[in-house]
């Protein structure tokens, strides 16, 4: 039984957490402005991760670690369930982070699955651009298509820009959630059989 014990506290110190973090936009209002959007508008949203973002990271593909997102425009909402994350390589979601790990800058892009991958299809989606702003886009036509993936669109129909690209919070890290290594996985079956076997020998005597 000492030595069950001593297996539990060894398996217990494989066991990891991850801390979830979610990371709040609020964008810029609209200034320019189309079909169903309007000047008072804008694109706010949020990306929650299982870890936190590394400092002092340059061009870091947050989808790697994303777990949840969800932007608006005030039209439409585009999230993890409904939607994609923009796969061109100019698309890509990619963040800056300072030495405290803050997003300073990113671009992201997230469009309404599936996404456009011929001339001519639809797109619905909401990107932010660095040094640029934010752009919203409902059924635009796609104009032209890189590497399987659509990469430009027809403006002027559902479409709203921001001048400049808004700002990003970060909410209080989740409490750690706990993961197995594929070790403690293997050590929490042996721990398990080894029990059952005890129990089966105190059983028959």
């Amino acid at each position: 039984m000492k030595r069950v014990l001593f297996g539990i506290i060894v398996f217990f110190t494989f066991v990891n957490t991850a801390q979830a973090v979610t990371y709040f936009y609020s964008g810029e209002e609209f200034v320019q402005v189309f079909g169903d959007y309007d000047t008072t508008m804008s694109v706010t949203g949020s990306i929650t991760t299982s870890s936190p973002i590394p400092p002092n990271s340059v061009d870091f593909d947050i989808s790697t670690i994303a777990t949840q997102w969800s932007f608006s425009d005030g039209v439409q909402t585009i999230d993890n369930l409904n939607g994609v994350f923009h796969n061109a390589p100019d698309f890509a979601p990619k963040v800056q982070t300072d030495a405290a790990g803050n997003i300073t800058s990113a671009l992201i892009t997230v469009a309404i699955a599936p996404l456009a991958t011929v001339v001519n299809e639809l797109d619905s989606l909401i990107g932010i651009f660095p040094g640029f702003g934010d752009q919203a886009l409902k059924d635009g036509v796609c104009t032209s298509v890189i590497a399987g993936a659509c990469t430009g669109y027809g403006f002027g129909v559902n479409d709203a820009v921001s001048n400049t690209e808004g700002s990003w919070t970060v909410f209080a890290s989740a409490e750690a959630i706990p993961s197995l290594s594929i070790w403690a996985l293997f050590l929490l079956i042996l721990l398990l059989g080894i029990l059952v076997y005890k129990h089966s020998c105190l059983a028959r005597q």
